[in-house]
Parts: structure tokens; sequence; C-alpha cells
């Protein structure tokens, strides 16, 4: 079980609230840079929701990214026109998208 507040958290107006009963978790301000750090914040904690604190703290998220990575390549080397491989790099690529 986790101590921090469940997920999902709401953001509104550069505040962060539990969903569940609408307490503020964070208040950031209302500026752009508040806001846009407070959509980023609960987006990263939505995402996340279900992975322990630890494994994210080790780099899972980093070391999943770089293992399917290797994965694509090596499937293009030995399969070039595996779909998994194209699946696999879709996916890598919505990292980079801005």
């Amino acid at each position: 079980m986790s101590d921090h507040t469940k997920e999902p958290w709401v953001i509104r107006n550069g505040c962060i609230f539990s969903d569940q009963r609408m307490h503020a978790i964070v208040v950031l301000g209302t500026n752009k840079v508040d806001t846009a750090n407070a959509k980023r914040i609960g987006a990263c904690v939505n995402a996340l929701a279900g992975i322990p604190n630890s494994a994210l703290e080790a780099g899972i998220i980093k070391e999943m990214v770089e293992t399917l990575g290797k994965s694509s390549q090596a499937l293009r080397l030995y399969r070039p026109e595996s779909p998994t491989a194209e699946s696999i790099d879709n996916l890598l690529a919505k990292l980079e998208e801005k």
C-alpha cells in the first residue's frame, strides 16, 4: 500500500486535488508556468499509478524505454517486417512528441 494520496489526481488552475475528496494536494499558483507544472505533476502521478516509488526512484521507466528500443532493434534484425517492432517504434515515437 502506498503512503501517498490515491490516484487519480485532478488539476485545476495550478492546483492538484485528490479526485475522491477534492482536497488540495499541491497549490502552485495560477500563472502559466505553475499551471503547466501542475498538469505535468498530475499527469505523471496518474500515469504511474500502481508503480511503487522505489521502482521509479531506481529508474525503471528509463530502463523500460531503453529495453523497448533494444527489443525493436533486435526484432528488426531477425524479422524485418515484424508488426511488433513497428508497434514498439510507434510507442517510442510518442515519447519524443512535443
